[in-house]
Formats: structure tokens, sequence, C-alpha cells
């Protein structure tokens, strides 16, 4: 209830102060669904039992430290390869969300692990310099942590991403539970409209700015 009538409020001050058209139905219909997932994540994570709390991973978002910006990633293996980054700071305010289309047939851990070098990549471009990325990918995360060496793909690419971390001023990686990516895995939805890359730097969809908000309560 309090989502439809966020909708409808939402709607009108559109209409009303920016001369806009919104369907407040199809507004509605979109953040239900985002706090409808959301809402799955929670209960799936927080809902059977505190143990999981004492887990190596966190189940639950934080906000970095000061002057820190926190790149969580995520891949998607489909009928195509998604490579998804979600680039937040101090505050939990987004920066900079981000996908990448890659063709089909990609094993799912070397695009976990070309998806935290995407994070790398584009952290750099925009100029972060001092970061933690998160991934819901444990061998990833173990891989760059151990500096695991190799000639195999998966081991050139763990590779590449301990050369790159060495460019930053503050750069660390974190394992987390998958409840702690929703962000991330929200951004697979996104049309990148024909392109290979979509990097949105705003104004951002209502949706993921709701699903921010609900990871800071």
């Amino acid at each position: 209830m309090v989502t439809l009538a966020w909708a409808a409020w939402w709607c009108r001050n559109k209409i009303t102060f920016d001369n806009g058209s919104q369907c407040p139905i199809s507004i509605a219909t979109n953040l239900t669904k985002s706090v409808h997932d959301y809402v799955e994540y929670v209960n799936k994570v927080f809902l059977r039992g505190g143990a999981q709390r004492s887990s190596s991973a966190n189940s639950w978002w934080e906000c970095p430290s000061l002057g820190v910006v926190k790149v969580n990633v995520d891949a998607h293996v489909g009928s195509s390869t998604g490579l998804r980054v979600v680039i937040r700071d101090e505050n939990g305010i987004i920066r900079a969300p981000a996908v990448r289309k890659e063709a089909a047939g990609w094993a799912p851990d070397l695009a976990e692990a070309t998806t935290c070098r995407y994070g790398l990549q584009l952290a750099a471009r925009l100029g972060y310099f001092s970061i933690v990325l998160e991934s819901d990918a444990k061998n990833v995360v173990q891989g760059v942590k151990m500096k695991a060496i190799g000639f195999t793909p998966f081991s050139l690419i763990i590779d590449d991403i301990c050369n790159l971390s060495s460019i930053f001023d503050v750069c660390s990686f974190s394992h987390v539970k998958h409840a702690s990516n929703t962000l991330a895995n929200h951004v697979a939805r996104w049309d990148s409209r024909g392109c290979n890359e979509l990097v949105c730097l705003g104004p951002f969809p209502q949706s993921l700015l709701i699903l921010a908000e609900i990871d800071l309560l």
C-alpha cells in the first residue's frame, strides 16, 4: 500500500511540476515488483535463523568508509552474458549503475570473474580510486585474495584483477550473500538499448532508488 501511494504521489508531482506524463499503473507495477523481489531476498536470508549473520559473508549491505565507494558486481549467464555493476558512496547514494552485454555460452565462474574486472575498470574510468568491491561469487573473491596462479581463462582474469587493483589507493574484496547484491542483480533487467554497454550517471530509475533506500533501513 505504501508503494502504491508513493507511486501515485510521484506521478502527481511529475505532472504538476515537470509537465510530464506518467502512467501511475505502470509506475506502481514496476515498483511493486521491485519491492516483492527485495522481500524475497530478505526472507531467504534473514528469516532462516540468526546463525547466518555469523557467516563470513555479509547478508546485508553496509555503507563503506568515508571517502570510499562500494562497487557491487554480479553476472548473469543466459541467452547472453550480462556484467552488472553498481557504484555507491559512503552514504549509500548511487553514483553509477552499469551493464555490459557479452556473447552467450560463458561459464559462470568466468562470467563472475570478468564482472569483477569490469567493476574495477569502470571505477577507474569514473575516477574512483578508493573502493571496496563486493561479489557473491566466493570462488572469485578467494582467487583474488590468494592470487591464484594458472593458465586457464579464469586464472588469467584473476591475474588481471590483481594487477588492476594495484592502481587504486584503497582496494579490497569481499564476498557477500546474494541479498547484499540486490541492486547489481536488479540492473540485469535493464535494456541496454542495443548497445554493448550502458552506464547511467543519472537520473536513476525510481525502482533502483527505492531498493537503495531499503538497503539503508
